[in-house]
């Protein structure tokens, strides 16, 4: 009776092991950013780098390449070690409405498009429910001028909280 005890222990033990490995194996060595509960890839250890464009109404706001906001525009909180909150404040969203506007030719969007090499950035889009008829219109766009993309849907007004975990990720 004790040989069998000790049997099912190691073996019960053997497998938390190989658990454990498994999870410290897959889980370390992640590049993640999550926008709303989405894990997004982060560019800063991956071949390509992505550029992050939020679009809200009529608005094509440029977030960033990596996740880095663009402070002129958003108010950057730290939430942790490992995470932080973009949020366009509302007087600062005002004041460059123009400059957003995608229906303006000389937009930062539009300037964006014409000084990026396309080969070298994918654009990722953060979708607000406002500006999903807008998106694929951008899209189309962007496409037409050689550009990979990508989009994530996001609530209406919440905040951007990105967070990174570890290095080196695929492209989703």
């Amino acid at each position: 009776m004790d040989r069998s005890f000790i049997d099912i222990l190691t073996n019960t033990l053997g497998i938390f092991s190989l658990i454990i490995l498994y999870l410290l194996t897959n889980m370390t060595g992640q590049e993640t950013m999550t926008v709303e509960g989405i894990l997004l890839p982060l560019e800063k250890k991956i071949d390509e780098s992505f550029y992050y464009v939020e679009l809200d109404r009529h608005l094509a706001i440029p977030v960033g390449l990596g996740g880095e906001c663009d402070p002129d525009l958003y108010k950057t909180v730290k939430l942790s070690d490992y995470s932080y909150m973009c949020a366009v404040p509302e007087d600062v969203l005002n004041k460059h409405i123009a400059d957003l506007d995608y229906y303006n030719p000389s937009s930062r969007f539009h300037k964006l498009l014409s000084s990026t090499n396309p080969s070298n950035i994918y654009l990722v889009f953060i979708v607000r429910p406002s500006a999903f008829g807008m998106y694929h219109e951008i899209a189309k766009k962007a496409k037409e001028r050689g550009f990979r993309i990508g989009w994530y849907p996001v609530e209406q007004r919440a905040p951007l909280v990105f967070s990174v975990y570890g290095r080196n990720i695929g492209a989703q």
